[in-house]
């Protein structure tokens, strides 16, 4: 039955507070449509995985210790057998309407390994669609070049920033790109498991899912996003509260690093000294501020 009903969904949950519920209430309304929805909970110690035990059409896994996104994401979609797989974060609420409409439109493009539509923030902005990161655009995160073009009103590739498209049109059409935001992913399975899945060395998050692109476009998958299709809200932002920002600098700039090291290994003695000095500024000159 699981196969035969083409989509379920998998959510990696940490500490999310009330968003967990927030987005189960929002997947409601596709109902039994669901083949199955399976939530990895990472040892969370807030309650916020407590929605999801005992709901109608959910399995909750408990791991009992932090995963990682990349682990908590593996283990969920080695449960389900559905071609489609929807692996969410916490912090976003579904437009159910959407989701189907996305789910038919991938069925009919064989080559598509991860299929997005746009999602809102707060400040009614869609999470940026990235081009994979080289070790020049790296470094340039890393010793603030990034933060200076935006305050000059530029993006990450120094042109200015374009309107956002308007959502809900007629028109579908998609665009092949190279990293969409992970917070929502249609995935199909057959990819997942032609690649071997996301790499569990990225813990407890960060560049699990750059890592995960480069591989899938490698191996010949496509990633389509349709951005004249509104798939949710995305609150953002959750997990570097929790965590607080010396860690998360810590754990960013050491994946960032990892990946490095794995995709640019020409490149990587001599950009790892910078970005760990990057680092370490980033830790005393923003974090006294914040």
């Amino acid at each position: 039955m699981d196969a035969a009903s083409g989509l379920s969904a998998v959510i990696v949950n940490w500490n999310s507070g009330s968003c967990l519920a927030r987005l189960l209430e929002s997947m409601e309304p596709v109902g039994k449509k669901w083949a199955r929805v399976v939530v990895v909970d990472n040892g969370s110690r807030d309650g916020s995985a407590r929605p999801a035990r005992g709901r109608d059409g959910v399995e909750l896994v408990e791991a009992g210790e932090n995963l990682g996104f990349a682990g908590a994401a593996n283990r969920g979609i080695a449960r389900v057998a559905a071609p489609w797989v929807l692996l969410l974060n916490p912090d976003i609420t579904l437009r159910a309407e959407a989701v189907e409409t996305l789910r038919r439109e991938v069925d009919e493009r064989p080559r598509c390994g991860i299929a997005t539509g746009t999602l809102l923030s707060a400040s009614g902005r869609t999470p940026q669609i990235r081009p994979l990161p080289g070790p020049w655009s790296l470094l340039r995160d890393a010793v603030f070049l990034d933060e200076l073009l935006a305050a000059a009103g530029l993006d990450r590739r120094g042109v200015p920033e374009e309107d956002e498209p308007a959502v809900n049109d007629s028109s579908l059409r998609a665009v092949e790109v190279e990293q969409p935001a992970a917070a929502f992913w249609m995935l199909r399975r057959r990819a997942w498991e032609a690649i071997g899945g996301f790499d569990g060395r990225f813990h407890p998050a960060w560049f699990e899912d750059v890592d995960f692109c480069r591989r899938l476009l490698a191996a010949g998958w496509e990633i389509l996003h349709f951005p004249r299709l509104q798939v949710g809200t995305h609150l953002g932002g959750s997990s570097l509260d929790r965590l607080g920002y010396a860690a998360f600098v810590e754990i960013y700039y050491s994946n960032m690093l990892r990946y490095l090291a794995k995709h640019h290994k020409l490149a990587y003695p001599f950009v790892r000294p910078l970005i760990r000095l990057g680092a370490l500024a980033r830790r005393g000159v923003i974090g006294r501020w914040r």
